[in-house]
């Protein structure tokens, strides 16, 4: 697999566009079209985001969810803030675990926004009972039975269990990190792909960010 070394530069100047009061928000897409893609690269992994939540993609969510909505995995926070719904995030990176080896790697950890509730995500499944879940960027469950994924470690979320209490889940994503999902082979769901130039995110490919919506059939 071929990977693309960039270059540390200053970014901060996007801190006054996208994060101007010390939280993320979302901006209309045509924000990151005139910053250079790079540079939001970069950015992205000084601050540990990869999703950025433009306001098309926020209105594309939003149109999806119905009922009681929840996000998972959710980091920063910044799609319940922009969406109104409640966000829920094990904290795993703060683990002194965790902690130890993004240092070692050299990978900046989460900075959990406020309005995000510690609690993991099939328990806050449980505990809330939402009809829809949003995530962005989430990693899904790989035993240590499974072949290796690249998408997939021990420490992520068991989606396949979740989708038994929940009707509907949106995630946000790119081909390249999240297409081999085990919840899209599933013979109990219905995937809905979506594509579209106003989704923006860390990846290298931004043609191949994708809005995925998983309905479980009765």
């Amino acid at each position: 697999m071929k990977f693309t070394v960039l270059d540390n530069m200053d970014v901060s100047y996007m801190d006054k566009v996208i994060r101007p009061n010390g939280e993320l928000i979302a901006v209309p897409s045509s924000v990151y079209k005139n910053i250079p893609h790079n540079d939001i690269r970069v950015w992205c992994h000084k601050n540990a985001v990869y999703g950025l939540p433009t306001v098309e993609l926020i209105s594309s969510i939003r149109q999806l969810m119905f009922g009681e909505a929840m996000e998972i995995g959710a980091g920063d926070g910044v799609f319940g803030r922009e969406l109104g719904i409640r966000s829920t995030d094990s904290f795993i990176q703060n683990s002194p675990e965790m902690r130890l080896y993004y240092a070692a790697v050299g990978q900046p950890i989460v900075n959990y926004g406020h309005n995000v509730e510690e609690i993991s995500a099939n328990d806050a499944v449980l505990k809330y009972k939402p009809d829809v879940v949003v995530a962005s960027w989430v990693t899904q469950y790989v035993g240590p039975d499974e072949p290796v994924s690249t998408s997939g470690c021990a420490a992520g979320v068991d989606e396949i269990e979740m989708l038994k209490h929940i009707k509907r889940y949106i995630i946000f994503g790119n081909m390249k990190v999240h297409a081999d999902k085990k919840i899209f082979k599933l013979p109990n769901v219905k995937v809905t792909e979506i594509q579209s130039p106003d989704f923006v995110s860390r990846a290298e490919f931004q043609d191949l960010n994708r809005l995925w919506v998983v309905d479980v059939l009765q």
